[in-house]
């Protein structure tokens, strides 16, 4: 069962709410650490709350132009109302893998 900030291997899917797409996806590569004064070196708001650091490595991403829509992977876009989605079906992250890659 994934944790709230990830483990070493874990794929993560970046979702834009606009355009409405998912750009990219991720593979986490090391622990993730609380460490809200390197996130307030980027963006000082809510440093402290959302203070996680995540290493990660770039799986596949597509321009914004071309990248597929939830709907190609049969997901509701109101399942991510509370910011994210365990998908534990490993068929399909190679789907959105392989849409990333052909784009």
């Amino acid at each position: 069962m994934p944790t709230d900030q990830g483990e070493s291997g874990d794929l993560v899917a970046l979702y834009l709410v606009e355009p409405g797409v998912l750009a990219a996806l991720y593979e986490v590569t090391g622990t993730p650490e609380f460490d809200p004064t390197t996130v307030a070196a980027e963006r000082a708001v809510d440093s402290e709350r959302y203070g996680w650091v995540t290493p990660v490595e770039v799986v596949a991403a597509a321009e914004l132009d071309e990248a597929p829509r939830l709907a190609e992977f049969g997901i509701d876009g109101r399942s991510l109302q509370n910011g994210r989605k365990f998908v534990e079906d490993r068929q399909l992250w190679r789907r959105i893998a392989r849409r990333l890659t052909a784009s």
